[in-house]
């Protein structure tokens, strides 16, 4: 028989070891990874900061000029939305104005539900006109 299992009356598995770890202890002590890596977490962090915070980052140029003509004072995640509404109002492309309300207001179906039979009082009558006959009934 080896030592281990003459000492504990147990084979190698299933045996208590010293590097088991005790009831109530932490698997690990040093806790989980760091943050702040992900780019969803540098974008957060940046998103905090006003455009001259940013712009003191920045060595001279183009880029820290830029953020230097912005409104002081102002997060950047709060002026990012007004140059999405801006460019909503301004420019609208069918895609932008599609993104932002599935984001906000959710994904608008693509057939609707409904069964019921709509009537317009004069329908039949501009529809004779236009058509030269009425809509026939169902």
């Amino acid at each position: 028989m080896s030592d281990n299992t003459q000492k504990t009356g147990k084979g190698k598995r299933g045996g208590k070891r010293s590097t088991s770890w005790k009831p109530g202890q932490s698997g690990n002590p040093a806790g989980g990874p760091k943050r702040g890596g992900s780019l969803k977490e540098i974008l957060d962090y940046y998103d905090q900061l006003s455009p001259e915070e940013i712009a003191a980052l920045l060595p001279p140029g183009e880029l820290k000029n830029a953020y230097l003509q912005m409104p002081k004072g102002v997060a950047m995640k709060h002026l990012k939305v007004l140059r999405i509404n801006a460019a909503i109002m301004f420019d609208p492309s069918p895609g932008l104005v599609n993104l932002i309300h599935e984001r906000t207001d959710g994904k608008v179906p693509d057939e609707l539900n409904n069964r019921t039979t709509l009537t317009i009082d004069g329908l039949n009558d501009v529809l004779k006109k236009v058509y030269g006959r009425t809509r026939s009934k169902r």
